[in-house]
């Protein structure tokens, strides 16, 4: 498959390892969103391995729907102060030599300038904590005790 330009780091996070749109994981999105918010916005990539080699998600148009629906759910429910749509945006990328139903997903999460952090909320229980998270330079999402 074609490789990516974008290189995990501070403003990308890969999502390698989502072959079906089923193996998304809500509370890995909110938490990556987050730290994005807190550190200057960037990309979510679903459908590229760790390689940044594109291989694809399987995602049906009514799983397209859904995600969108998903994204919003999170901004709502899962991050406090709530995410403005107009600060996030979610496409659904056809590529080259990949099948009709397997898209390259990207999320961008746009800088927004604040004197507040997001915290991620209602996620203790589904594996991830509670409260503020920032990005690495290495690409990690880090939680941070405040």
């Amino acid at each position: 498959g074609d490789k990516l330009p974008e290189v995990l780091g501070k403003h990308v996070e890969l999502m390698p390892n989502v072959e079906y749109f089923r193996q998304l994981n809500p509370g890995h999105l909110a938490v990556a969103i987050c730290a994005l918010l807190n550190s200057g916005g960037g990309h979510i990539i679903i459908g590229a391995d760790s390689d940044q080699v594109i291989r694809g998600t399987r995602i049906s148009r009514e799983e397209r729907d859904r995600t969108r629906q998903m994204l919003d759910i999170i901004n709502r429910d899962n991050i406090e102060p709530g995410v403005r749509p107009t600060d996030i945006d979610i496409e659904f990328m056809q590529v080259a030599g990949l099948r009709d139903d397997e898209r390259m997903v990207k999320i961008t999460v746009r800088h927004v300038v604040t004197n507040i952090l997001y915290r991620v909320k209602r996620m203790d229980g589904k594996g991830f904590q509670n409260g503020v998270y920032i990005r690495t330079i290495e690409g990690a999402n880090k939680h941070v005790k405040m």
